[in-house]
């Protein structure tokens, strides 16, 4: 049994379709090929292989060199606050990122995007379900006497993903940081935190038994619709220089923009399109 729902779709309109009903509770992750599966950066760097003590010795040194760059109020203050930040600057780390909005997750996945792919993948994962069956089984793995304590905040990844033994817990958790960087927070994001370290991600979904296709799902689109979901999410103001603050991002929005721009066809079938319809 595969351990998502594939939801085949044809086109951008169904994705917006889609994602205009879609729950309040389901976070989202764009990937630009829907070959590529969910695979933490900590995963596909593979040190943990080599080096099992990598987690503390990169969280030591990214707070020793941090303050040479960062201002004393940017610092982070917990572990889950240092992750998140050691995930935002590209090293590698347990932390997979999602978005709470469809949108911007299509952004993510159509973006990256070129003409040697067939699909691009939007991930969706039911918040709410892979939290209560996390919550379910850390009862049953740690402690069943301290269920509410279990929230996907700073105090529950500390507690229970950093300083228990994190080679025993094989599950998924959403975790949130209270204090989020500028970008994260345009981002809408928010991670989901493969439990132990040691092992792929995907060998971590059997807590979810027979749920699992409805906790996790991959909707795929066909990235010959890059320039009309381009299009469309710069009208909704998703645009690099929106998600990424700063010349550069704003530099990178540009060129999407004018890569993307209507071709003299495009025109023309708008143009008699409006005039069906008695728009001019």
């Amino acid at each position: 049994m595969a351990y998502y729902k594939e939801i085949p779709l044809q086109s951008w309109a169904e994705f917006k379709n889609l994602a205009e009903k879609s729950m309040l509770e389901w976070i989202f992750r764009g990937q630009s090929n829907a070959e590529w599966d969910l695979k933490t950066s900590l995963e596909r760097s593979k040190i943990v292989d080599d080096f099992p003590e990598f987690e503390d010795q990169l969280i030591e040194d990214f707070k020793r060199g941090a303050k040479f760059y960062l201002e004393d109020e940017q610092l982070p203050v917990t572990l889950l606050e240092w992750y998140s930040m050691i995930q935002h600057f590209g090293a590698p780390s347990r932390l997979l990122d999602f978005s709470k909005s469809p949108y911007i997750a299509a952004y993510f996945a159509f973006e990256q995007s070129n003409i040697n792919v067939d699909k691009v993948a939007i991930w969706v994962i039911d918040k709410n379900g892979l939290y209560q069956k996390a919550k379910y089984y850390l009862e049953n793995k740690i402690d069943k006497t301290s269920s509410n304590h279990y929230a996907y905040d700073d105090n529950t990844f500390e507690k229970v993903f950093v300083k228990s033994k994190q080679d025993e817990i094989n599950c998924l958790f959403p975790v949130e940081p209270y204090n989020v960087n500028q970008r994260y927070h345009l981002q809408q994001s928010i991670f989901v935190c493969q439990g132990n370290p040691y092992e792929g991600l995907l060998k971590q979904v059997d807590f979810l038994g027979d749920i699992v296709e409805k906790v996790i799902m991959k909707v795929t689109i066909p990235v010959i619709e890059r320039k009309k979901a381009m299009r469309d999410l710069e009208k909704m103001n998703i645009t690099r220089s929106s998600l990424f603050p700063g010349l550069d991002g704003f530099a990178k929005s540009l060129f999407l923009k004018y890569s993307n721009l209507l071709t003299m066809g495009d025109t023309f079938e708008f143009l008699k399109y409006a005039e069906d319809k008695r728009m001019v």
